[in-house]
Order: C-alpha cells, then structure tokens, then sequence
C-alpha cells in the first residue's frame, strides 16, 4: 500500500474525519450518543431556561467539544515516540558527527502509544462560571514497523507501514461515546518543526 503523506500541522479531526466531515454532521452524531438535557443538569437552579435553550446550549457544548480534536497529530505521537533507546542514540550519533546528515532508526517491534486527555467546557452567565462540562479524549496509536528520520538531533519524520488511529471522545462519567473513529494510517508523516530529541547532559 502506498504511503499516504500526512501535511504539517494535520489535526486529530482531519486525519479521522477527513476534511470534508463538516461541523453540523459531527455535532448531529454526538448529539444522537449523549445523555438529555447535558446543560439542564448541570444548571438546575440556575437561571431556568426554556427547552429549545437548554437544547440550543447542548448544541454549542458539543461544538465546543469538537474543537478538542483539532490537536496537532504529530503531538501525542512524538511524545510516546521520544522514549525509545534507539532514538537517543540516533540522535546524539547526528550531533557528534556532522558527516551524518540523516539518520534512519527502524522500531522492529509493534507498540501502541496512548494519548488521554481531560477538557472541559465551562458555562459562564455574567462572566462568572456556573458549570462545568468535563470531556474525556483518548488517541491510541498502533504502530508496525515504524522508522523514524533523525536529523541534527531531532525527529524530522515518521514513517509507517502500518498506523491504526483510533479517535474516541467521550462525556466523563457517561457511555456511549459521544464520536468514535478508528482508521487505517500507512503514512509518512514530517514534523514541523523538527522533534528534538532530549538527552541526557544536554540543555
């Protein structure tokens, strides 16, 4: 299968939505998967507010929700990536010898990198916060026979035969998932700018 090159700065959402999901269909599929009355619950004795306003606000909850998948792929992955070994030893071996100008380190070993995060969406009336809507965003990369090009010490792509990406966005304390995707990644993905790779005695 021919490598698929991912554009500098492509998002979460791009890489399991595509660009053409646009922002309505999304929020219609979460909406179909979250509990009623998301912002009702939350503002109960709080400036009561008819049905289509309490709908109206779970609408723009869940659009705010949206935009956490608008994260920078490279991120999560880079960060699971930098721990291994061998990438430090890449690394440091294209920083002592400027006759290296790139170095190409092959991870032999399937390895799965997990991403989680914690956002929230805050209800503010009167510039004051009122509540407070926690989401739950987990990225998990499944990785095979990955190589990663070093150069000057830091990762300038990644390179893999085989990435599944699977995308899960979730209102804490409440199944099912809001929006789920999980996709297929053969990719040569470059890293802008380049990853630099910590080591040890170095600042």
């Amino acid at each position: 299968m021919d490598q698929t090159e991912l554009a500098p700065g492509t998002t979460a959402r791009e890489a399991a939505f595509g660009r053409r999901d646009r922002n309505d269909a999304l929020v219609r599929e979460m909406k179909s998967n979250s509990p009623d009355g998301i912002a009702a619950t939350k503002l109960q004795g709080r400036r009561p507010q008819t049905r289509s306003g309490y709908r109206l606000l779970d609408d723009r909850i869940l659009e705010f929700g949206l935009q956490f998948l608008d994260q920078e792929l490279s991120k999560p992955l880079l960060s699971g990536l930098a721990k291994y070994r061998a990438l430090v030893a890449a690394a440091q071996e294209t920083l002592d010898d400027p006759r290296k100008a790139e170095v190409l380190v092959t991870l032999i070993d399937p390895h799965e990198i997990t991403s989680t995060h914690s956002p929230y969406v805050a209800v503010e009336i009167d510039n004051a916060e009122v509540a407070r809507i926690a989401f739950e965003l987990s990225m998990v990369f499944d990785l095979f026979q990955t190589a990663v090009a070093i150069r000057r010490g830091a990762i300038e792509s990644v390179i893999c035969e085989a990435c599944s990406l699977d995308i899960t966005l979730s209102l804490t304390g409440w199944q099912p998932p809001l929006i789920h995707r999980k996709v297929q990644l053969p990719v040569r993905l470059p890293v802008h700018p380049p990853q630099t790779i910590p080591l040890p005695g170095r600042t």
